[in-house]
Order: C-alpha cells, then sequence, then structure tokens
C-alpha cells in the first residue's frame, strides 16, 4: 500500500513515499546534498534496510548523485528506465541522448562542462560515484516486490528527453521538463 508522500526540497525535488514495510525514494539529489538527505531519510524514519528501492527518472548527476551512496548505506536496489542506464553507468549526461540541435542541448552542453570544471577546480559537488543499475525499468513494469502495488503507479518514459517519469497515486514525478 502506498502512503505519505514527502517531498524532500534540495533545489532538486526528491521524494520519499511509505510503502509496505518501508519506503521508495525517487531521485537522490546532488553528491554535496549528501549529508543533507540522510538527515532528511533518518528524520523520516527511513532507516538502513527500511529503503526498499531508489527510482530515478533519469542519469543526470542532479537525480543520481546519491544513489550509489544510498545503496551502500541502505541496502536497496537502484531502478532506473534502460534508456538512462548508460547515464549512470559511465557518468556522462549525454549518454544515450539524441543530438538535436535545439536551444536546449547547447546550454545542456555549456552547464555540463561548466560542472565539469567547476568539479575539477574545487573536486567536490558535481561528479558522483558510478554504478550499475539493479532494475531496468520498463513501462507499466510492476513494481509490487518493492511495495508499489500494482495500479497505483505509472512508469513512462518521456520520449522528449528520453528522461522517465513516474506516476503514484495520481502523483506524477517527472525528471526533467523540456
Amino acid at each position: 500500500m502506498v502512503g505519505r508522500i514527502r517531498r524532500i526540497d534540495f533545489g532538486v525535488n526528491c521524494y520519499l513515499i511509505d510503502v509496505e514495510g518501508g519506503h521508495v525514494l525517487i531521485d537522490t539529489s546532488f553528491p554535496n546534498k549528501r549529508d543533507k538527505l540522510d538527515a532528511e531519510l533518518a528524520a523520516a524514519g527511513c532507516e538502513p534496510d527500511k529503503l526498499r528501492l531508489i527510482v530515478l527518472t533519469h542519469g543526470d548527476v542532479d537525480h543520481a548523485g546519491n544513489s550509489a551512496h544510498l545503496r551502500g548505506t541502505h541496502h536497496a536496489p537502484i531502478a532506473i528506465h534502460r534508456h538512462d542506464a548508460e547515464m549512470v553507468r559511465t557518468r556522462d549526461m549525454t549518454a544515450g541522448r539524441s543530438d538535436k540541435p535545439d536551444r536546449h542541448t547547447r546550454a545542456f552542453r555549456f552547464l555540463t562542462w561548466t560542472s565539469g570544471l567547476l568539479n575539477k577546480i574545487t573536486k567536490k559537488g558535481t561528479n558522483f560515484d558510478a554504478f550499475e543499475p539493479d532494475v531496468l525499468l520498463e513501462d507499466e513494469q510492476d513494481l509490487s516486490t518493492y511495495g508499489l502495488e500494482r495500479g497505483s503507479y505509472t512508469f513512462r518514459v518521456t520520449r522528449a528527453d528520453q528522461s522517465a517519469s513516474s506516476q503514484v497515486m495520481g502523483t506524477c514525478f517527472v525528471g526533467t521538463c523540456s
């Protein structure tokens, strides 16, 4: 049974969903928000072994940045749509994305380059540990094993940017809007 949905706001939203036997976390924020995220999870009663699943809307650092850490501390599997899995395996934000000549692509490339440069200079903030996802999601996949009852959620790929969105109890979690 899906229960309360908590918004954890770090400039990039994460959501903690109460499910039977624990919690499901949607997105994990930037790596430099790790301590704050750990504190928010603890305050919500999400102790190690109570996090049943981490769902990533897509593989950008602001959504996947603490995934490997949380898998290690909370022993939770990480789920991401198969179209975005290469992003978290390689830490390449352009992996699997089509090269389309529009304003978003240029801005995205500039921000990615700037973030990479800032990370090299400061040695913190935007880099994350690459990892192999545990669950490769498909549209309409059954996640009842993790406490998300079939019919209480929908998982779809947003083809415009190949990011995933998931809908739980009528609430839609979208990784990035174009």
